[in-house]
């Protein structure tokens, strides 16, 4: 039998993981027992050349692109400029409705967003001409993050998928 450690305080990344979805699954290894525990980001831009590689290596177009949306998510997150609590939560589709006032953006001050225009609720389905169907995940300030079926992740401008048009209601 497997034991996993439950006093773990300490996940420290010393680079960027592939994917919110894999960064998330190792952090949460982290106070399992329901004491402090602390996730640090060792995070430089140039560290993501080697997960878009990795990422450009699948097999076909439509596996690419949506691999690599996953890294590009993961920039997001590295960058983020509010709560990364909320960020995460709404990666997976959870509303947080308040800032968690623990990670680093929190404790700066900066851990809630500016409100701009919400022209579909999150989690409406929408469609793109070029992308097809997707789900709109989460707003971030003046933009929308929306995970589409065949692209995978796109962070869009708020003001020009109003102005254009680019985004309808699916049916």
């Amino acid at each position: 039998m497997k034991r996993t450690k439950s006093h773990v305080r300490f996940v420290i990344h010393s680079e960027p993981a592939d994917s919110v979805d894999s960064y998330f699954q190792e952090i949460g290894r982290a106070g399992r027992d329901g004491e402090p525990a602390e996730a640090v980001l060792l995070y430089r831009t140039e560290d993501l050349g080697l997960r878009r590689f990795f990422a450009s290596g699948a097999d076909s177009e439509e596996r690419r692109e949506w691999d690599r949306s996953r890294v590009e998510m993961m920039r997001g997150y590295a960058e983020h400029g509010h709560c990364r609590r909320v960020f995460i939560l709404s990666y997976f589709g959870e509303d947080a409705p308040e800032p968690c006032g623990n990670c680093d953006n929190c404790e700066a001050g900066r851990g809630r967003p500016e409100k701009g225009e919400r022209p579909f609720a999150v989690g409406a389905s929408v469609t793109h001409g070029e992308w097809g169907e997707g789900v709109v995940l989460r707003y971030d300030g003046d933009h929308v993050v929306v995970l589409f079926d065949s692209v995978g992740y796109r962070t869009l401008s708020v003001e020009l998928v109003t102005e254009r048009g680019l985004l309808d209601t699916a049916s």
